[in-house]
């Protein structure tokens, strides 16, 4: 069973792994869902499908242009705790980049825990940005997987523009 809650948190709930397909119970840096989906050049996949070798569609922001990589490397793990964004898009609360636009600011936001209801994410298929009309959490124990790719290293995640946390 989950429960939701609407207020702020911002500890770490993760640590690092090192192998190319690993489990661990705490979580690597940068997280989706498992039941999340994937943007693949054979359409959308549940992450929690992908296998190294598989080709991704990504974006890079810096070129504004879709591109195929390659899963270099996959990562699963279990969290306490999840950030539940239009009730969709399910990341870890701390090293997940997502692209986003506030009043002031258009870029990558490295912890998720830093999003507002009225910032947008960025939809890159579709070349538009979408408003983040709520936030919850789910506590409880999940699984979440960390994707690594050959190319840029960002993926499409529920249709919006995430990183795999390798932003120096």
């Amino acid at each position: 069973m989950s429960t939701s809650y609407s207020t702020s948190y911002s500890t770490s709930l993760t640590t690092s792994v090192t192998s190319s397909v690993t489990t661990t119970s705490g979580g690597g840096g940068g997280c989706v869902l498992y039941n999340s989906t994937i943007l693949t050049y054979n359409g959308p996949k549940k992450v929690s499908e992908l296998k190294v070798g598989d080709l991704l569609v990504t974006f890079d922001p810096a070129s504004n242009k879709t591109k195929i990589v390659r899963v270099t490397y996959i990562s699963k793990s279990k969290v306490g705790m999840i950030m539940l964004i239009n009730n969709k898009i399910g990341v870890t609360l701390n090293d997940q980049p997502l692209f986003v636009k506030n009043s002031t600011y258009t870029g990558w936001v490295m912890h998720p825990s830093a999003l507002r209801v009225g910032w947008y994410l960025y939809e890159p298929i579709e070349k538009k940005w979408v408003k983040i009309e709520n936030i919850s959490y789910r506590y409880g124990e999940f699984e979440v997987y960390d994707i690594v790719t050959n190319g840029p290293n960002t993926f499409i995640v529920e249709n919006v523009l995430a990183d795999a946390n390798l932003i120096k």
